[in-house]
């Protein structure tokens, strides 16, 4: 979990230090094909998932020069039959934040993730959930991070 976490940073630090500031506009909207193979806690089941994911990335640049980021992904058509039988179907929002100054300290970011995994038959759906955020403040320290991650068999909750 950690190793994804560092990987979604870069790929976010990246895509907002190469993204020149502008007015509220979409950068990117559009589908890309997913892939997705996931091992069922509640069940021990496994399943690979393929579909697509809607990406809507926007920027918004402010006043005082700084700018902000939302990504937003969502499922589209996913869905997958495990090793025992049983249709999949993957729904659920990934959404970030970045916001970062004019010289770019301070500079935050926030994820929430939630995905559940709806089975057909009782007892087979699943929700993964997970909420990190980072914060560097102007001397370039990080004085915030969290990760918060947990798993719950069946969709409540």
């Amino acid at each position: 979990m950690k190793k994804r976490l560092l990987v979604t940073i870069l790929v976010l630090v990246v895509l907002a230090l190469t993204l020149a500031p502008a007015s509220a506009r979409a950068v990117v909207n559009g589908k890309v094909p997913k892939f997705w193979q996931e091992t069922i806690p509640c069940t021990g089941d496994a399943v690979v998932l393929t579909g697509n994911m809607h990406l809507l990335i926007t920027e918004n640049g402010d006043a005082t020069g700084g700018y902000h980021y939302t990504f937003h992904a969502n499922p589209q058509g996913l869905s997958g039959v495990s090793q025992q039988g049983v249709v999949y179907h993957g729904v659920g929002i990934t959404q970030y934040v970045v916001n970062i100054a004019a010289d770019d300290l301070p500079a935050e970011a926030t994820q929430i993730f939630v995905y559940n995994f709806i089975g057909n038959g009782a007892g087979n759906d699943f929700r993964l959930h997970e909420t990190w955020h980072i914060t560097f403040n102007s001397n370039g320290d990080l004085t915030v991070v969290f990760d918060n991650y947990w798993i719950t068999c069946g969709t409540g909750g």
